[in-house]
């Protein structure tokens, strides 16, 4: 890696609860980009292939990393459209 922090989307599905003997605990659950691997990996494996596994997780997650991309060009075009007042 370049020292860069990469944007994995954030948690899936983040709680809290409060431990019996300790204060609040969080619970951060998979990333965002963990849980559209999983996705993909589930879509990936409905039409049998041969392969090894690593191969099978690298496309996986290759595709979720391209699925946040997309998904922040998106929220960025919407915003800019936003403050624009939908002028483009």
């Amino acid at each position: 890696m370049n020292g860069q922090k990469f944007d994995d989307g954030g948690p899936m599905f983040p709680s809290q609860s409060q431990g019996p003997t300790t204060g609040p605990e969080i619970y951060f659950g998979a990333s965002l980009l963990d849980w559209f691997a999983g996705q993909a990996l589930a879509g990936l494996m409905a039409t049998p292939a041969a392969g090894p596994p690593e191969q099978f997780a690298a496309s996986c997650y290759a595709m979720a990393a391209a699925m946040l991309r997309e998904r922040a060009r998106l929220r960025l075009a919407a915003a800019v459209k936003n403050q624009t007042g939908g002028a483009e």
